[in-house]
């Protein structure tokens, strides 16, 4: 075979094998994205677990987002030990933004690192104490809550009873975070003048058995609905202008009325009510070192 020959065929395969390569790479091992609850502290310890006095030591903190909103605002705050005794400076670290997992692309939540310099405190000889340095992660999120509801026609429904037949009843879905949202109201509402009926919302703090708890005073969350054009109005929640204290930093029940407006005539629609949530949250770790003097 001629050299010229040879390279022909090597640069027509060249292209081939860069396609394979590629596409090779692109779906990784195949594993699903898996979710959790908002930003997870998966890292927080010392580089020594054991020190003398005034020895160096660096303590490491490693943070990703797990849920399904941006987690914005992020901070890291050192407590549970003094850190002018540890002659740490940063003891206060904004990490600003943690995008969230992506279902499409099959990418995992955004992972950031930080690292904290200082010494250990100087004890008298022939002591030690063991020291536990707690690190605290707050950030803003936010939590999407959708439930379907069906407005059926009198007219459509008697005709749908006679038949046997039943409307679909399905449940509320909201996005993966620290809050969980269960919507609660009629499988379906029929049509008359005006149809009202009660509207319940309880939101829980699914890790506070855990130590996660919302940030603030009365731990408040905010809360907006939103309905489709010709689906109705939410009216009347006893909210204190969107806001709502979760009882005991474990749970909150907002009450409502909900308007519905008139199905088209001998048919059923579905409407969609949506509820956003938006907080600050906090998580703790706790790591150990003694100190020898």
């Amino acid at each position: 075979m001629s050299d010229k020959t040879h390279l022909l065929k090597l640069s027509l395969l060249l292209p081939v094998l860069a396609v394979v390569f590629v596409s090779g790479c692109i779906g990784g091992d195949g594993d699903s994205i898996t979710f959790g609850s908002g930003v997870a502290i998966q890292g927080w310890q010392p580089d020594f677990t054991s020190l003398e006095s005034w020895e160096p030591v660096k303590f490491y903190l490693k943070i990703q987002n797990q849920g399904e909103s941006i987690a914005e605002n992020v901070e890291a705050t050192i407590m549970g030990i003094d850190p002018d005794e540890w002659e740490i400076r940063d003891s206060e670290h904004d990490f600003d933004t943690l995008a969230a997992p992506d279902r499409v692309t099959n990418t995992p939540g955004e992972t950031k690192t930080h690292y904290y310099n200082g010494n250990a405190p100087g004890l008298p000889d022939g002591t030690s104490f063991t020291f536990e340095p707690i690190v605290r992660v707050s950030y803003d999120y936010k939590t999407i809550a959708q439930k379907p509801i069906t407005i059926v026609d009198t007219e459509e429904l008697r005709r749908l009873i006679q038949q046997g037949a039943t409307l679909p009843s399905k449940e509320t879905t909201y996005t993966a975070g620290p809050l969980s949202v269960e919507i609660r109201t009629g499988n379906y509402v029929k049509t008359q003048e005006d149809p009202e009926l009660p509207l319940y919302i309880v939101v829980t703090n699914v890790l506070w058995e855990s130590g996660g708890s919302v940030a603030g005073y009365d731990y408040p969350i905010r809360i907006e609905f939103d309905m489709p054009t010709g689906g109705g109005t939410i009216k009347d929640c006893n909210t204190d202008n969107d806001w709502v204290y979760l009882w005991q930093g474990k749970t909150a029940e907002i009450s409502c009325t909900l308007q519905v407006d008139a199905a088209p005539e001998n048919t059923q629609v579905e409407r969609l009510i949506s509820a956003e949530i938006y907080y600050r949250y906090q998580v703790d770790s706790r790591t150990s070192v003694t100190v020898t003097g």
